[in-house]
């Protein structure tokens, strides 16, 4: 079975322990996946998105719905990142 591998940089959220402990802002992961499991993670990756998108349209104050647009693009972008990795 053919394992690829994605790469993620660590946000303050994350919460991921590697030999030597939690991993920390900037850190890079390393994650093996095999192509089902990375078709999985883009479909989780892609309904969140359109629920987002939704959260974005129906949020009144400015600050949060800049906030939620931000997500939104780096969700973007990840999921551009994990479609060149999925294969048909």
């Amino acid at each position: 079975m053919e394992y690829l591998s994605l790469n993620i940089q660590a946000g303050g959220a994350l919460k991921i322990e590697n030999g030597s402990g939690p991993v920390k802002e900037g850190d890079m992961v390393s994650l093996e996946m095999n192509n089902e499991e990375v078709k999985l993670l883009l479909n989780v990756l892609e309904r969140y998105h359109s629920h987002l998108e939704v959260e974005v349209k129906r949020t009144d104050r400015r600050e949060f719905r800049e906030a939620l647009k931000e997500r939104e693009a780096k969700l973007v972008a990840l999921i551009g990142k994990v479609k060149a990795l999925a294969k048909e």
